[in-house]
């Protein structure tokens, strides 16, 4: 799997993500801090993290980080529910989260890779407007081309595997309301 993007009309993900959505809408209901307020993304600034061989950009990010979702026990169950549904993964597979953030106009997630907890993540996106958010991406070893894939209004799914020999570079853009939750596919020899 190099990186796949669906848009999702489904009623599991609907009622069972929307009080997150109402959360990201008004920041005044976020429990986590915004961090980096400052920070603007450089779409270049790939090429520097790059040559000094390192997996991300240290503190290269402007959203709000969604500290107590991390023990929404919901989250699991909706999105493991959904991807069975979907046949993505089967019902003995297993999910585990791995992020969640809210992005306002301007916000970011810098250059980073993964590649320290490989497997296939799944990230549910939800924007306010199309096409004023979405993830940046570039895989190490082909023509230095950043590609874009674009949101549009409401949800979509986004997966990718980190597993490949050569990094998947990616970056997250932000011009709306965006909100992201994120799951790893866990595999047989994960805890």
């Amino acid at each position: 799997m190099i990186l796949t993007s669906q848009y999702i009309d489904s009623p599991i993900i609907e009622q069972g993500f929307s009080r997150f959505v109402e959360m990201a809408k008004d920041n005044s209901k976020l429990d986590g801090e915004l961090w980096n307020p400052d920070k603007k993304f450089d779409v270049n600034s790939l090429w520097d993290v790059k040559k000094e061989n390192k997996d991300r950009a240290e503190d290269d990010a402007c959203r709000y980080r969604l500290n107590s979702w991390e023990y929404e026990e919901n989250m699991e169950s909706v999105a493991k529910k959904f991807l069975v549904e979907q046949s993505i993964i089967t019902e003995d597979q297993r999910i585990t989260r791995s992020g969640g953030a809210v992005y306002h106009p301007g916000g970011y997630m810098g250059w980073h890779t993964n590649r320290c907890t490989a497997g296939i993540r799944c990230y549910f996106n939800w924007a306010s407007e199309s096409g004023k958010s979405g993830l940046k991406y570039w895989y190490e070893g082909t023509e230095e081309i950043i590609r874009d894939c674009v949101d549009q209004v409401g949800w979509q799914l986004r997966m990718f595997s980190t597993d490949y020999p050569k990094p998947f570079w990616h970056s997250v853009w932000s011009e709306c309301i965006r909100l992201s939750i994120g799951f790893r596919i866990l595999g047989e020899d994960d805890e």
